[in-house]
Parts: structure tokens; sequence; C-alpha cells
């Protein structure tokens, strides 16, 4: 059994996740931003101060305005601050866009684009994007701003088949990118924060515009068998300082396509992905200036965090392990603690013992019974086991968790603070408890069984969260902060009481924990 610890500091203030962030300034917490786009994916964005998330705009093609509204209150709750828009001028954008951001507006959230350079390669695409997009939206409430300025990404641009307007060069795009940005910023009446994603470091130096630069290698290179590292996060820190840019370093938690047999593989996401590249990029110094979660709602290739709703677009090849079963919901919440720890430049405490697990329904190395597809491309890099995230808070009683995958129950010792643990599994039933010194369970509870011949290939995840009424807020006492009535004090052992920021009720105080856990449980 592997086990990690990230200790966990007490911060000096505390930032309410469920709260309406400011977005329009320029001295703030990092906002964290979600991208939702034309490739059914939303991603989320740490941005220095913010953070966001990016999201498939085409994915969203039959939500309602209640469905929005749903989703902006659940990326509130986890800390993201906006949604990056992916779109490719779908036919269903204009009626979609309409009832997004009614929604956003009402729920106090942000939205931007991400044009997917894959579908404005094509002659008289910047007039769509002026007259259909910015030029509609860009002056609207509900659209981010950043430092005064509206906020604009896209997705690719800096290769052939992508360059706007079907130029025929980099150097010919951007200058159509020049005169798009000149006539947007003329129509909204404020100038344009650029942040394109270029997947070349050596290109960086071509934005010319201001702004920032993103990079989509959330994920390492494909067939990746070693660590991930932050080497490439920092050779864009390094080409953007240059430039005078800001960096958008993109965080991910799966990745798994497998509705072609020119589109079936999978990414390597051993060794805690999402907790442990978003803690490093936090640890960078200098690090991004902003961060992207990929993403809200990408289905067909499984990276997404947000519900998979009755009235989600999920691509017909992609049913199959893009479903309820494969929930990953608890990955969210799992990125909240991040996402504040990022946001507020402290790791938030933890208010009560949360247990999060994730893995994948079948061994990598098995053959399925009725697939016309063959086992994903690089599945033999994915190693086979339970990954899990324990939060304990200080003066817990937990002092194990206990994780049955298939054979034998296998035990770690945990500490206060985020614990991640990690075991083989075998084909079989799954189990998982956190005990106390005695072995009387504090959580516990089941997920569904690894089998030995699934009928088709499934490398995406299932995961899970215990107590599963938890939220993101339960992590570090946050829904005390949000509840409209509460009259309370921050404070804990040792540290002195602080004012929680406006406008957050400026009292709150640490409760017994069979107390702090109910009032995590109220909605």
């Amino acid at each position: 059994m592997r086990r990690l610890l990230l200790p966990v500091l007490f911060a000096s203030c505390c930032v309410a996740l469920s709260g309406s962030p400011r977005l329009e300034r320029r001295a703030s917490p990092r906002p964290v931003f979600a991208h939702v786009g034309k490739s059914s994916f939303i991603q989320v964005i740490w941005l220095i101060l913010t953070a966001s998330t990016s999201a498939v705009q085409g994915n969203f093609q039959n939500y309602g305005e209640d469905d929005y509204a749903a989703d902006f209150k659940l990326a509130k709750e986890a800390g993201i601050d906006a949604f990056a828009l992916n779109v490719g001028h779908d036919s269903t954008d204009p009626a979609q866009l309409a009832k997004a951001f009614s929604a956003a507006k009402s729920s106090s959230f942000k939205l931007f684009f991400s044009f997917d350079m894959n579908y404005f390669s094509k002659p008289a695409s910047s007039d769509t994007i002026l007259s259909d997009y910015l030029g509609k939206y860009g002056g609207n409430d509900a659209h981010l701003l950043y430092n005064g300025k509206v906020f604009v990404s896209t997705f690719s641009g800096e290769v052939p088949g992508t360059f706007l307007d079907g130029a025929g060069s980099f150097t010919e795009s951007n200058a159509k990118w020049t005169d798009l940005l000149a006539k947007a910023k003329s129509a909204i009446g404020k100038d344009i924060h650029f942040v394109p994603d270029w997947n070349d470091v050596n290109l960086v130096a071509q934005n010319k515009w201001g702004g920032g630069v993103m990079s989509w290698a959330a994920w390492g290179d494909k067939g990746r068998t070693t660590a991930m590292t932050t080497a490439s996060d920092q050779a864009y820190i390094a080409a953007a300082s240059k430039a005078n840019l800001a960096y958008l370093a993109p965080v991910a938690a799966f990745f798994f396509v497998h509705v072609a047999a020119g589109n079936n593989y999978v990414l390597n996401s051993n060794d805690f992905l999402l907790p442990v590249r978003a803690a490093d990029l936090i640890a960078l110094n200098p690090g991004p200036a902003y961060v992207e979660l990929l993403s809200w709602n990408d289905f067909g290739e499984s990276h997404y965090l947000g519900p998979v709703r009755a009235s989600a677009g999920v691509p017909s090849g992609a049913t199959a392990y893009a479903d309820t079963k494969h929930d990953h919901l608890p990955m969210l919440w799992l990125s909240a603690y991040y996402n504040i720890w990022f946001k507020s430049g402290s790791p938030p405490p933890i208010s009560t013992e949360c247990l999060v697990w994730w893995y994948r329904p079948h061994p990598a190395k098995v053959s399925a019974t009725s697939d016309p597809l063959s086992a994903p491309q690089y599945a033999e890099t994915l190693d086979d086991k339970v990954f899990a995230a324990i939060f304990v808070p200080q003066g817990s009683k937990a002092r194990k968790v206990v994780i049955n995958a298939g054979g034998q129950a296998q035990s770690q010792d945990v500490k206060e603070g985020v614990n991640l643990v990690s075991v083989t599994f075998q084909v079989g039933k799954t189990r998982i408890s956190l005990v106390d010194s005695s072995n009387k369970e504090l959580l516990s509870g089941s997920g569904a069984d690894i089998v030995a011949t699934p009928s088709s290939f499934d490398f995406n995840f299932r995961s899970y969260i215990f107590p599963k009424d938890a939220t993101a807020s339960c992590v570090h006492i946050l829904c005390l902060l949000s509840r409209p009535d509460a009259n309370l004090t921050l404070a804990f052992p040792g540290h002195a009481s602080v004012p929680a920021p406006s406008p957050v009720p400026p009292r709150v105080r640490r409760r017994p924990q069979a107390l702090r856990r109910a009032l995590c449980r109220q909605r």
C-alpha cells in the first residue's frame, strides 16, 4: 500500500466557496474557471486570483436554463468562478448561449469563450466570432472581465488546419487575430485579455496582444510511464514571463476515449494525477497565473468533473462509459480543496473526516466479450490500483484507512491532513473504511465490483465520496461560512480568531465534530 501525506496548515483566513467572487479586479485571491466547449468538455481554470472550468458547449445542447443554474451552483461550491465555453459554431449555440448567460447572471457566475479553432479555420470565421459571440456577449454582465478586460481564450490555433479564417500561416493567422481583437474592443468598448491555447512553448512570444498563453498538457505525453513533472509548466512560465505574459496551466483527473478505431486511447492518470499535479502547481515559485480544470463536461474523453445529467449531450459512442455509474462529482469535491488553496495561498482547514476514492471497473489486461473495438492504446501504462484521498481534521480519532479491493483487506495509518493512499486491486468486491485506534469505523462504504471479463472495454474511473452527502464544503468548514444565517467566528486551537472575508458573515465558531458534520449536510 502506498501513502502520500499532504500536511494541512491552518489558514489565517478562509474564503467561502459558495460566495459570489468579484472577477473584475486587479488584486484579489486567484480565480478558478471552468471550460465548456464544442468537444463536450468543460475545463476548470484556477487564475492567479480566481478559478475557472472549461466546458464543451456542444454537450450542453439539450440543457434548460435550470440545468445551467444547477451546474453553476455546483461549480461555485467547488470554488470555481467561471466556465470557459468551448464553442465551435453549433446550430444550437444561439439558443443555448442565451440560456447560459441568463442563468449565469442570475447565479452571479461568470462565463467566457474558448474558441475551438478546428471550427473557426474557414474564411470569414472572424466575422462570426465578432457577430455571434464577442460582439453579442462580450459586454454582458455575466461575461468574465480580468483586470477590466474581456477574457478570451482558444482551443488550439497554432497548427495548420486551425489558423483563423483559413490563413496560410501562423503569422498570417495572428495578423487576422490582431484585426479581430481590435474590432471586438471597438464593439464592446473594453480591452481584450487574450489567452490562446498554443501547444508549443516556442510560439509563446508570438502573442503580441498581452494577456497570457495556455497549454493543454494536463496528462503529460501519450504513453507516459514515468511520474508527471512540472518541467513543461516551468518552461511555459519562463517563456511567458519573458514576453510579459501570464501562463494558464491545465489540471485534469482522467482521460479515456473509446468511440472509433482512430479515436481509442487512454492517458496515464496513475499516482493521484489531480491532487498531486494541483499541489505541484501550487508549490511552483513563480507559478502559473491561472489554472484550468479539464474539464466540466467532456464525456467522450472521460475527463468531466460535472454531473452526467439526463439532458447532457453524451456522444453516442461514449454512452457505455460516460453515465451516472461513472460519477466524477467526488473528484470535483476533491479539486475544491486545491481550488481554495490556490486562491487563498494556504491549504484550507479540514472540518470533518471525508473519504474520496476512485478506480477503474476492470484490470488493464483483459479481453472484452462483445466490444467491436480493440483495447485502447496505452492501456499497458495504467496501474491496477484503487486510489483514495482521506481528509483527517485536527483532533480526529481516525488512525487507519482499510481498503478491500477484491482480495484481503489492506490497511494504512493516516494522520491529520490529506492522506493519499493506493492499493493494488484484484477482481471482486470493493470496500473502504476509516477506523479509530479500536478499529471502530468512523466512515465506510462500498463501490462497484471489479470484474474480470467486461462486455466492452471501460477505462473510465468510478469515484465515490463518504459521507455520501458530503460536498466540497465539508472539507473545510465553508458550509458554515456560506450559511446565510451564520453569525459565527473562525477559531482554531492555537490560532487567533480572524474575521471571515466579506460578504461572508464575520463570526464562525469551531463546533463539536458531530454538529459540524450535521451542518455540512444541510442544504
